[in-house]
């Protein structure tokens, strides 16, 4: 780590990482919403879907806060003490933070899924898909997309009737947009590359 080894933080680095953040905190909050209100009323027409799954919700929205205001006081000082202090900061809470995420996919891929598969077919879930993908923000749809290779892409707008000119004209721009501004920002920080990092510029709205 750059701030152990004796080498103080640059203020590029704080921006890639709160850029990063910003957008991290977006899709989570977004997802957890699709789940909300999308989801799991569709899983209620048939199964109960058990309360934990929400309740864990929340308890990841309260650890997301915390480690919200400590990114935003994260500052380069110039002085490797503080910025170490500072790192701290926002070090602990997200460690807590990771605990609880990985409580909550263990939940749902013991719990959900299971329930999910018990009770419906995958041609019963696709009208929600596609519901699901309509509603999704511009930045969302990105992050969705920009994990996909090329022939995954193409193989999932044809199963879900997404126009080929949807995806180059609308889609695509939007995954480009997502790699510069906030994937790229990550990368600036894991390969401590200023370069990565001055290739973007601005977030998704």
């Amino acid at each position: 780590m750059q701030v152990s080894s004796g080498a103080p933080l640059e203020a590029w680095q704080v921006s890639s990482l709160q850029r990063y953040w910003r957008g991290y905190i977006e899709r989570v909050m977004e997802h957890h919403s699709i789940e909300e209100e999308h989801f799991f009323p569709f899983v209620e027409q048939r199964a109960r879907v058990p309360l934990l799954l929400s309740e864990q919700h929340g308890i990841l929205h309260d650890s997301l806060d915390v480690c919200d205001a400590a990114m935003t006081n994260l500052v380069a000082t110039g002085a490797v003490g503080r910025d170490a202090q500072l790192l701290d900061a926002c070090m602990a809470p997200y460690a807590e933070l990771l605990r609880q995420k990985t409580e909550h996919f263990a939940a749902e891929e013991q719990v959900g899924l299971p329930l999910f598969r018990e009770h419906f077919a995958l041609k019963d879930y696709q009208p929600l898909q596609d519901t699901i993908n309509a509603s999704l923000s511009p930045g969302h749809k990105a992050s969705f997309f920009h994990a996909m290779s090329s022939k995954t892409r193409a193989e999932f707008c044809k199963v879900h009737g997404v126009p080929k000119l949807a995806l180059l004209l609308t889609i695509m721009p939007g995954v480009r947009k997502f790699d510069r501004t906030l994937h790229k920002p990550l990368l600036a920080i894991i390969e401590g590359s200023r370069e990565a990092h001055t290739a973007g510029c601005g977030c998704f709205a």
